[in-house]
């Protein structure tokens, strides 16, 4: 005989994404996340650490804000040019 019981499962899900920015609530639609992923690997050892950094940006301030801090450093963008045929 089998015996069930119900239990509550809690979970984490997203409610809102904020510009890292202004702290502008933004969609899905129109949020630019960056992601920084560091491995540091230690001297005379096969140990590292990885750590992940996020960046979210609102559509207005990675234009004006973030995109033209990384022209004025001297970054150039490698473009990738989609079309959904």
């Amino acid at each position: 005989m089998k015996f069930y019981r119900t239990i509550e499962i809690k979970s984490n899900i997203l409610s809102k994404t904020t510009c890292d920015i202004c702290g502008k609530d933004t969609n899905e639609k129109e949020i630019i996340t960056l992601i920084d992923r560091v491995e540091d690997w230690h001297d005379h050892s096969e140990s590292y650490k990885v750590t992940r950094e996020t960046y979210d940006f609102c559509g207005k301030c990675y234009k004006e804000k973030l995109k033209e801090f990384l022209n004025i450093l001297g970054a150039k963008a490698t473009v990738i040019s989609e079309t959904d045929d």
